[in-house]
Protein backbone atom coordinates (compact mmCIF):
# COMPACT_ATOMS: atom_id res chain seq x y z
CA UNK A 1 0.00 0.00 0.00
CA UNK A 2 3.19 2.01 -0.31
CA UNK A 3 3.57 2.49 3.44
CA UNK A 4 7.29 3.06 4.65
CA UNK A 5 8.16 -0.27 6.75
CA UNK A 6 10.88 -0.61 9.62
CA UNK A 7 11.04 -4.18 11.24
CA UNK A 8 13.56 -4.67 14.00
CA UNK A 9 15.23 -7.84 15.23
CA UNK A 10 18.43 -8.11 17.40
CA UNK A 11 19.14 -11.76 15.42
CA UNK A 12 20.98 -10.93 11.88
CA UNK A 13 19.86 -13.96 10.24
CA UNK A 14 16.11 -12.93 10.62
CA UNK A 15 16.72 -9.93 9.27
CA UNK A 16 18.61 -11.86 6.10
CA UNK A 17 15.47 -14.51 6.25
CA UNK A 18 13.30 -11.54 5.93
CA UNK A 19 15.29 -9.60 2.70
CA UNK A 20 15.51 -12.44 1.50
CA UNK A 21 11.24 -13.27 1.67
CA UNK A 22 11.36 -9.72 0.26
CA UNK A 23 13.99 -9.54 -2.28
CA UNK A 24 11.28 -9.35 -5.36
CA UNK A 25 8.35 -7.28 -3.28
CA UNK A 26 7.26 -4.64 -5.58
CA UNK A 27 7.43 -2.19 -3.02
CA UNK A 28 10.85 -3.05 -0.96
CA UNK A 29 12.31 -0.10 -0.59
CA UNK A 30 9.60 0.89 1.46
CA UNK A 31 10.95 -1.96 3.46
CA UNK A 32 14.10 -0.71 6.20
CA UNK A 33 14.97 -4.33 7.87
CA UNK A 34 17.58 -3.24 11.03
CA UNK A 35 19.70 -6.16 12.84
CA UNK A 36 20.01 -4.61 16.04
CA UNK A 37 19.33 -4.63 19.65
CA UNK A 38 16.11 -2.71 20.21
CA UNK A 39 17.69 -0.90 23.25
CA UNK A 40 20.59 0.57 21.07
CA UNK A 41 18.25 1.94 18.36
CA UNK A 42 17.45 5.57 19.16
CA UNK A 43 14.31 7.39 17.39
CA UNK A 44 16.32 9.30 15.54
CA UNK A 45 17.73 6.34 13.64
CA UNK A 46 14.31 5.87 11.98
CA UNK A 47 11.18 7.74 10.75
CA UNK A 48 8.59 8.74 14.02
CA UNK A 49 6.33 6.18 13.04
CA UNK A 50 2.38 6.31 12.93
CA UNK A 51 1.77 2.52 13.82
CA UNK A 52 3.73 -0.18 15.99
CA UNK A 53 3.02 -4.16 15.13
CA UNK A 54 3.90 -6.28 17.87
CA UNK A 55 2.82 -9.43 17.01
CA UNK A 56 4.02 -12.33 19.37
CA UNK A 57 7.22 -10.42 20.31
CA UNK A 58 6.94 -8.41 23.35
CA UNK A 59 7.59 -12.03 25.23
CA UNK A 60 11.03 -12.02 23.83
CA UNK A 61 11.77 -8.85 24.81
CA UNK A 62 13.69 -8.08 27.99
CA UNK A 63 12.69 -5.47 30.32
CA UNK A 64 9.46 -5.06 28.86
CA UNK A 65 9.07 -2.12 31.16
CA UNK A 66 12.00 -0.34 30.31
CA UNK A 67 10.81 -1.10 26.52
CA UNK A 68 7.42 0.23 26.91
CA UNK A 69 8.25 3.37 28.61
CA UNK A 70 10.21 4.37 25.82
CA UNK A 71 8.23 2.85 23.33
CA UNK A 72 6.12 6.13 22.58
CA UNK A 73 9.44 7.86 21.59
CA UNK A 74 8.97 6.54 17.87
CA UNK A 75 5.80 7.45 17.81
CA UNK A 76 4.37 10.43 16.02
CA UNK A 77 2.10 12.10 18.97
CA UNK A 78 -1.52 10.43 19.08
CA UNK A 79 -0.76 7.63 17.27
CA UNK A 80 -0.99 3.84 18.19
CA UNK A 81 0.32 0.32 19.42
CA UNK A 82 -0.95 -3.08 18.59
CA UNK A 83 0.13 -5.69 20.51
CA UNK A 84 -1.23 -9.36 19.76
CA UNK A 85 -0.04 -12.30 21.94
CA UNK A 86 0.30 -16.16 21.74
CA UNK A 87 -2.57 -18.05 23.00
CA UNK A 88 -1.32 -19.79 26.07
CA UNK A 89 -3.23 -22.85 25.68
CA UNK A 90 -2.58 -22.92 21.52
CA UNK A 91 0.11 -25.57 20.96
CA UNK A 92 3.20 -22.90 20.24
CA UNK A 93 1.17 -20.72 23.21
CA UNK A 94 4.09 -19.82 25.77
CA UNK A 95 6.56 -20.92 23.25
CA UNK A 96 9.51 -19.11 25.05
CA UNK A 97 9.13 -21.61 28.15
CA UNK A 98 8.93 -24.68 25.35
CA UNK A 99 11.34 -26.38 27.65
CA UNK A 100 8.24 -26.62 30.44
CA UNK A 101 5.77 -27.12 28.35
CA UNK A 102 4.05 -30.46 29.35
CA UNK A 103 1.66 -30.49 25.81
CA UNK A 104 5.21 -30.71 23.50
CA UNK A 105 6.80 -32.58 26.36
CA UNK A 106 4.56 -35.77 26.02
CA UNK A 107 4.79 -35.93 22.09
CA UNK A 108 6.07 -38.99 20.55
Amino acid sequence: MGCKVFGIDIAPNKIENARQFYKDHPLKENINLIAADIYKVQPEDIDKLYLVIMRDTIEHIPNQEVFLANLKKFLKPGEKIFFAFPLWRMPFGGHQQVCESKVLANMP
